[in-house]
């Protein structure tokens, strides 16, 4: 089991896989074996220095009385490394043994010495197709991994960074082990690793379920370096074989297609995969029903177009084990039985993937629980959350009679609000499948003055013209960014637009208990400030959650002197229960707190109460995003360094276009809270501008130079500056439909400018080696992985939106400068 703050366990699964993968690399001469031994020596020698350096401080700790928050942090570091040391030192020892030294020894060679001549016998039209299934299979493995990944590890938009840079990077990697492959394959060698490829996300859906449900303690979230080890080592054989048959394909098929062309193929295969998934296969099937699908169409391309060359008997197990497969998760109860793995001594009743969310009911002794995402939504009616919730703001109004509540009524909440005798209930829940889907296991309140609105709560602020007296925003906590939508200043501002004129707000977040952590404090504060923007009196009860009460009006915490003139009877809500005293000390002591901590405001555009939320989360399980962030940085300008010319622009190039499409998807979810649904859309989007780009690259640049490479970067730059003023103008993606277009618009143009990046790359390498294909390919998904993760780790958290594309327009600025003066004299 993982528990705990040490991660010996998952340490040393990365640093043994990664051992095997450089040995291997050894074996198949991309490497030599004097590198080889060279980087463990160099990363053994870090390990035992950094171990050392943290040790003596320590020991300088425990002497001489020193005392700071972050020493906790350094002992877990201390022993995580030493661990990576212990392990590092095994794999020394095994160097003195003769068997292993002799599976390790390298033929003799020179790489790139002799012409690579090889023909895999696929003709143009064959090979074409090869990209583009390449490319789709590829993108819809990553489409539905996401939505796997948000499920398995209680995910947020910071998950969605780091699986699209992991994988991103982890294809870099192929990519370039591809293009220095040198043992040759047969044509029916590389179509069964296609195969192969189409049947590893179904392997790795089954790993990803029992890994959570044996490997962690139940309750148990794992935390970022967990979640990390836990992505890396499941993508790792998808994103490796995919690049390296991008990268051998690439070179052993260059005198048939240009170079550009292939990069063009597998971005044309992305964008029908995202086009395939995004727009139909989303609305209709679950994510295991997918990949099944997706197995047995590959299948029968590889086999039956491709020509994949079997014997008939395994041709026909091949074929026999896709459908079988297919059929079986087709079934409900095909599916319910592999999903219910995930669940300890629950039974899984029905699940659904929706565009929003993944939605699962269970059943344990007799009690019905919903989960969305794998994290507990509604299980019974809960009294104490229902009363708290409703009373304690509705209680502030002398006359309500038009309410509205914003998701969080299917727990009781409802039947609270009835009680006031209103003319009108309007609900809002953006996921229609939770209504339907609840009939069947949960009593939904049917009244006449109920308004069901299958809408998204704040999108019907937007469009709604009938003022209310009271409206209950109960979303759940803002650890996503769809959710931290709902504490905005321009929520509130929105909040307050659609209430009357002594209407009443309220809202709640997880309760901060007797101690209030740092995170937790920072939290509260940024609510309470954020709201005070808004309304003149805001009202903090503790309680079951804290409850945020605001208005315009005064309001009162004498809970119990309001109630005694209400016409009806609460169970906790009550003069029995509550105590004024009482609720007076507890919320001075937290506003006490509050004032203490820095005034902070969440906006839509620089999420604060979103980071403090996963920052908080990390906090229990030993994370740091900064320390994360700076790491990024350091690799990003170390990798920088050791790229030459094109491959320098392509790298910079691609991770300032991940970083903005990081920035997009973020602030789409910020806006209309459409992630899980318009991810794999905005990457279709950000596809479609990389075939654009390398398709028309050639007729709008007539001729290449590295001034016009050049001119590329600094276009870029120019975007950013653009999209920084579209940004500051929120009117123009107030309405969602204007708002996606814009966005997506936004997500294609560098899409384009990467593709003229890439194609104009190619014309101007004077390495025309086999390898420049790839090499190219992995300098672009290079730049796209720590675009990815340092934008979604650091930057955005940091900087917000807006200083964001500043830095980038400046990143792209420098680039293009560093590229000049570097080796501009000598073209």
């Amino acid at each position: 089991m993982i528990q705990g703050p040490y991660h010996f366990i998952p340490i040393g699964i990365l640093l043994t896989v990664s051992y095997l993968l450089s040995l291997l690399a050894v074996k198949m001469q991309i490497i030599r074996k004097a590198r080889h031994k060279k980087f463990w020596n160099l990363l053994l020698a870090a390990a035992f220095f950094t171990t050392a350096i943290i040790g003596i401080i320590l020991a300088a700790k425990v002497n001489y009385k020193w005392n700071a928050p972050w020493f906790d942090t350094l002992i877990q570091w201390h022993v995580d490394i030493g661990t990576v040391m212990i392990f590092i030192v095994f794999f020394h020892f095994s160097w003195n043994f003769r068997y292993f030294k002799n599976i390790c020894k390298p033929e003799g060679y020179k790489v790139g010495a002799e012409e690579w001549n090889h023909d895999l016998h696929l003709s143009k039209a064959q090979l074409r197709l090869f990209f583009i299934l390449l490319g789709a299979v590829s993108i819809i493995i990553q489409l539905v991994l996401i939505r796997e990944f948000l499920k398995s590890l209680h995910g947020n938009e910071l998950i969605i960074g780091l699986m699209l840079s992991v994988w991103m990077m982890l294809t870099a990697l192929g990519a370039w082990v591809g293009s220095a492959y040198r043992v040759k394959m047969s044509k029916d060698a590389v179509l069964r690793a296609l195969a192969i490829l189409t049947i590893l996300p179904l392997v790795i859906y089954l790993v990803n379920i029992l890994v959570i449900r044996f490997l962690f303690l139940p309750g148990y979230e794992p935390g970022l370096l967990e979640s990390f080890l836990i992505i890396v080592l499941q993508l790792l054989p998808i994103t490796l074989l995919s690049g390296i048959l991008f990268g051998y394909v690439a070179k052993s098929n260059r005198n048939i297609l240009s170079l550009s062309s292939f990069y063009m193929l597998d971005s044309l295969g992305s964008l029908a995969g995202g086009i395939l998934f995004g727009g139909i296969l989303v609305f209709f099937l679950e994510n295991l029903q997918v990949l099944a699908i997706l197995y047995f169409t590959a299948t029968i391309i590889v086999v039956f177009i491709l020509k994949l060359q079997l014997r008939i008997i395994p041709r026909i197990m091949l074929l026999g084990i896709s459908v079988v497969l297919t059929l079986f998760v087709m079934i409900p109860k095909g599916k319910n039985l592999i999903e219910s793995l995930r669940y300890r001594k629950e039974s899984v009743l029905e699940f659904q993937d929706t565009p929003y969310s993944n939605l699962t009911y269970t059943s344990k002794e007799g009690q019905v629980t919903l989960y969305s995402n794998a994290t507990p939504f509604l299980s019974s009616y809960d009294v104490i959350q229902a009363e708290e919730s409703v009373h304690y703001t509705v209680l502030q109004h002398p006359n309500p009679t038009h309410f509205l509540m914003i998701s969080g009524g299917l727990y009781g909440a409802i039947d609270e609000i009835i009680k006031y005798n209103p003319e009108r209930i309007d609900y809002c829940e953006s996921d229609p499948s939770i209504l339907k889907l609840n009939k069947k296991y949960f009593d939904i309140p049917e009244h006449q003055a109920v308004n069901i609105i299958n809408r998204d709560g704040r999108n019907w602020l937007q469009m709604n013209d009938n003022p209310y007296d009271i409206i209950l925003s109960l979303p759940g906590e803002p650890y996503t960014l769809g959710l931290n939508r709902f504490y905005t200043t321009e929520y509130f501002s929105l909040v307050k637009q659609n209430l009357r004129k002594n209407g009443v707000f309220g809202l709640k977040i997880n309760p901060s208990g007797n101690y209030i952590s740092e995170e937790s404090l920072q939290l509260n504060s940024a609510v309470y400030h954020s709201l005070s923007r808004v309304f003149k009196h805001v009202l903090i009860i503790p309680g079951a959650s804290n409850y945020f009460i605001a208005s315009d009006t005064l309001l009162s915490i004498d809970i119990p002197s309001l109630y005694n003139g209400a016409n009806f009877s609460n169970r906790y809500v009550n003069t029995d229960y509550l105590d004024k005293t009482q609720l007076e000390f507890e919320s001075s002591l937290l506003h006490e707190e509050i004032n203490k901590a820095p005034v902070e405001l969440n906006s839509d555009l620089w999420p604060r109460i979103f980071y403090l939320s996963i920052t908080n989360w990390l906090s229990k399980s030993g994370g740091n995003l900064r320390i994360a962030g700076i790491l990024g940085i350091i690799g990003f300008l170390i990798i920088l360094l050791l790229f030459k010319k094109e491959s320098a622009g392509v790298y910079v190039g691609g991770f300032t276009g991940a970083g903005i499409q990081i920035l997009l998807i973020m602030a789409l979810q910020s806006f209309y809270g459409l992630a899980y649904l318009a991810t794999p859309l905005m990457v279709t989007v950000f596809m479609a501008g990389i075939v654009l780009g390398v398709a028309y690259c050639k007729r709008l640049w007539h001729g290449f130079s590295l001034s016009k490479f050049t001119i590329l970067l600094w276009i870029m730059a120019l975007f950013c500056g653009g999209a920084l003023i579209l940004f500051r103008y929120p009117g123009l993606f107030a309405e969602r439909f204007v708002g996606l277009t814009l966005l997506f618009i936004m997500n294609m143009i560098p899409g384009i400018l990467i593709g003229f990046l890439y194609s104009m790359a190619v014309n101007l390498s004077h390495d025309h080696r086999i390898h420049v294909a790839g090499k190219l390919f992995g300098a672009d998904l290079a730049g796209a992985a720590l675009g990815t993760f340092i934008t979604s780790i650091i930057i955005l958290p940091l900087l917000g939106v807006t200083y964001t594309l500043i830095l980038f327009s400046g990143i792209n600025i420098a680039a293009g400068l560093y590229l000049l003066f570097r080796w501009g004299n000598r073209n």
